[in-house]
């Protein structure tokens, strides 16, 4: 038997937006600078340090030796003489490109050249939320921690959070190929979208998913060119380098459902791993599968972000947009509710704080928890609105 893609439902009526929700807005945005400015120095040399220098490294021509870790630290301490551990740059060669014009500009206002677009950047995405979804929208979006920190540190997930919401603004105008290929350009952080595809397949929208794998073998492509052979070379060796401190350096507060692994054991165990994995794609095809377009999006962008081994509080921005879809178009209160929690600050909070008590597995244990109540929808009958 064939089963049809359920329909978009009709959202539930949005509050406009009043000066009440423009006011709460501004409140946490105070409150964020007010944070960034306390941590902006610490994150200069770490987080920002990373992308200013792959900038430089192909702006000086260097890309075949962009991943050569010899020379990444150089040029962090040309910057930061006192530096002794890399932080490395670990985005793909086309990445690096488009940052090039970043090392145009001295380091100091490179930084604030770019947080200042990262701001913009999300006030856009709040704009567009609030005139489709209302005036919650906006307040969800202004208490959201992970793209604070993103900020904050200097990082560039407010870039993959544009990819993802213009993705889903095409797609849900039909126009599939494009949706699809602007997707996979949040795949410079290629490991916080993996099972995205899997949700497009589930979902029958092979048209995206063609775009979506046409853009990523052209970005492969691209990088390939620009790196030769040595540098691919130098690129696997240090995804895969475990000594490399600054890669991973506080497992124990990533947010996928690999924290459970680190605060309760210590450490990943590969059977573990490959079956908390397995299972996260499980649940993301069920989710997914014939799903409307809310629900398949938010699977696909929330199951990729749980079966990560290396993801933390600010890699979680993308799924912004999954709380804004889940708590406007959800058929169940339950789910509106889970997406609705993870926007108030103290979710993703905790994974910063060090817990005796590993507290810090609260992120994760949220986002399981979302992941879990959009299986449950998949299992209700479609109705042509919103309960």
């Amino acid at each position: 038997m064939t089963h049809r893609p359920q329909r978009q439902p009709a959202p539930r009526a949005g509050k406009k937006v009043t000066f009440v929700g423009i006011g709460v807005a501004v409140i946490f945005s105070i409150m964020w600078l007010a944070m960034g400015s306390m941590i902006s120095e610490h994150a200069k040399e770490r987080d920002f340090l990373n992308l200013y220098i792959g900038a430089q490294i192909a702006a000086d021509g260097h890309l075949a030796q962009l991943h050569d870790q010899d020379l990444q630290l150089a040029y962090e301490q040309r910057l930061f003489p006192q530096t002794e551990t890399l932080w490395p740059f670990v985005r793909p060669h086309f990445y690096a490109v488009l940052l090039a014009p970043l090392a145009w500009l001295p380091f100091q206002t490179a930084f604030y050249v770019w947080t200042a677009l990262q701001i913009g950047l999300l006030i856009g995405c709040w704009a567009w939320a609030a005139r489709r979804f209302g005036e919650e929208a906006l307040i969800l979006g202004s208490m959201y921690l992970p793209t604070a920190v993103g900020i904050s540190n200097g990082q560039d997930c407010i870039l993959l959070l544009v990819c993802i919401v213009t993705a889903y603004a095409l797609a849900d105008k039909n126009r599939d190929r494009a949706a699809g290929a602007v997707a996979a350009l949040a795949l410079a952080k290629f490991h916080l979208l993996l099972l995205l595809p899997l949700a497009m397949l589930a979902a029958g929208r092979r048209r995206m998913l063609a775009g979506y794998l046409g853009m990523a073998a052209a970005l492969v492509l691209v990088s390939v060119a620009l790196a030769g052979p040595d540098g691919v070379a130098a690129y696997l060796h240090m995804l895969t380098d475990s000594s490399l401190a600054g890669l991973n350096p506080g497992p124990q507060k990533i947010v996928s459902i690999h924290s459970f692994q680190w605060n309760f054991l210590g450490r990943m165990l590969p059977p573990v791993t490959v079956a908390l994995s397995l299972a996260v794609a499980a649940m993301c095809w069920v989710a997914s599968r014939n799903a409307p377009l809310w629900r398949w999006f938010t699977a696909g962008c929330l199951a990729s972000i749980l079966a990560a081994p290396h993801v933390y509080a600010y890699d979680a921005a993308l799924l912004l947009l999954g709380v804004w879809l889940a708590t406007t178009y959800a058929q169940t209160k339950l789910t509106r509710v889970l997406a609705g929690l993870l926007a108030p600050p103290l979710i993703f909070y905790v994974s910063f704080v060090p817990s005796e008590y590993a507290v810090m597995v609260a992120p994760a244990a949220a986002l399981t928890a979302l992941m879990a109540a959009l299986v449950r929808e998949s299992r209700l009958k479609s109705i042509p609105s919103a309960a």
